[in-house]
């Protein structure tokens, strides 16, 4: 019955997305969203007077969510999940991170705070930049395009993390972006990334599914590229045999934490860059 509910609700969207009205309907969605969290946000702010309060479309569009607690628990819980990944995977006590495709500092801020480690945020969103560096301190913030590069030299950073980034970008991008992550990583760096892989195949409508099994990407556009209508589903064969070429995979954890029902992968470099032909 659940899987059931869930190819109607695929259906839905994809006729939706077809039409051209996605963001329409997704903009009720948003309203609805915000009416349901404002008397729980007001407390929460009440609560904690201090507290940065993220714009609500902001939290929308990344999270899919709009509830200040949800924010906070999410990003807690996440910071934790990476943290416990690089001390696992790599031996420096005082690592240089960055977070590609951070958002409004979810997971930057409590990282920060429960590491001390250097950490970096990038994002394409110019005004999630800007209330980043307005709101969090002690990292630095800062806006890159859609397509590479990141603002910052070769081999800066002993790990990068992008949580539901790649899961937004059609395969020409996943291409260019890996090979900037080769570049801006260290030798030996960790790159720890999420898809939509195998814990999500069940959203996958029957032409799509054959694509999937047959080991390529499946897309889901008609909607702005990079934003969270935007949608890519990786196969396992994927994301190790040509997405990851170059890298070491590590370690492989699937929903990772509660509000990420997603696939982890940690990869560590292993050559100064993928060596794919076709990427350009």
């Amino acid at each position: 019955m659940v899987k059931q509910k869930e190819k109607l609700k695929q259906r839905i969207v994809a006729t939706l997305r077809a039409l051209g009205i996605l963001g329409t309907a997704e903009g009720v969605k948003f309203a609805l969203a915000w009416c349901r969290s404002r008397a729980d946000n007001a407390a929460y702010a009440a609560e904690n007077p201090a507290f940065a309060r993220p714009p609500a479309y902001g939290m929308f569009e990344a999270y899919s969510y709009t509830s200040y607690r949800a924010y906070v628990a999410s990003g807690d819980e996440t910071a934790a999940f990476i943290e416990g990944l690089v001390r696992r995977h790599l031996s420096l006590s005082l690592p240089v991170v960055a977070e590609w495709g951070c958002g409004l500092g979810r997971i930057v801020k409590p990282l920060r705070q429960r590491t001390g480690w250097s950490v970096a945020g990038f994002d394409y969103n110019a005004a999630s930049v800007a209330w980043c560096g307005r709101n969090i301190q002690g990292a630095a913030f800062l806006e890159n395009g859609l397509y590479p590069p990141l603002p910052c030299a070769d081999g800066a950073f002993d790990v990068l993390y992008c949580i539901s980034v790649f899961t937004h970008l059609p395969e020409d991008l996943h291409m260019a972006w890996i090979t900037e992550i080769a570049r801006v990583l260290k030798p030996g760096g960790i790159l720890i990334a999420s898809f939509h892989s195998r814990n999500v195949a069940d959203r996958l409508l029957d032409g799509e599914a054959a694509q999937f099994n047959a080991g390529n990407m499946v897309v889901r556009g008609n909607v702005r590229v990079g934003g969270r209508l935007f949608v890519a589903y990786h196969p396992s064969t994927f994301i190790k045999n040509r997405l990851l070429q170059g890298f070491e995979v590590l370690e492989v954890v699937e929903n990772p934490v509660s509000s990420m029902t997603q696939t982890v992968y940690v990869a560590r470099l292993s050559s100064p860059g993928p060596v794919d032909p076709q990427r350009k």
